[in-house]
């Protein structure tokens, strides 16, 4: 990776949506631990749908996606949203943490969480973040951790990959 320029974090429009498709899908097939979704059922997700979470990510009022971009390539992204719910609109919910294993050990992963911690600062009602997070990813616990999250609870099988129960962090963050 010498030599290589620190990737930049972006927003991209609905335009960009197969980029944004093939970064998914990648992250799906070689970390099915670290997501909720499986590769499978992302193959099914409509063109108007990819377009759809990134034109919403781009209004940035409850969702946002940010991507960490090497030149003209994605290696990274992370996602969060707030539900519209009055009783849970204060909780913001971090997701789809990723970063490509070719740029894995350059703090790109550091870059997202600071940036999404950003935008969703600027929603004045957000006053706790949320994550879940594999128990046996130890790097990305070490990272959230190094953001002052918080361990809160330990979830039992919460993630079933093909017939192996795996457990989750839920860890959380007050503003």
């Amino acid at each position: 990776m010498e030599g290589q320029q620190q990737p930049i974090i972006v927003k991209l429009s609905p335009d960009d949506w197969q980029s944004y498709k093939e970064l998914r899908l990648k992250a799906l097939k070689e970390e099915p631990a670290a997501f909720g979704k499986s590769f499978e059922e992302e193959l099914e997700t409509t063109e108007n749908q990819w377009r759809e979470k990134l034109r919403e990510a781009e209004e940035g009022k409850r969702k946002w996606l940010l991507f960490a971009k090497n030149k003209d390539t994605l290696v990274g992204m992370v996602g969060a949203y707030t539900e519209k719910e009055i009783k849970v609109e204060h909780i913001a919910n971090i997701v789809g943490m990723y970063v490509a294993p070719e740029a894995r050990g350059r703090g790109v992963a550091s870059e997202l969480l600071k940036a999404i911690l950003k935008e969703i600062g600027n929603n004045p009602k957000v006053v706790k973040i949320s994550l879940r997070v594999n128990t046996r990813q130890t790097h990305a616990i070490k990272l959230y951790e190094a953001h002052d999250f918080k361990k809160v609870a330990q979830l039992e099988k919460e993630l079933n990959i093909e017939g192996d129960y795996q457990d989750e962090y839920e860890m959380c963050l007050f503003t």
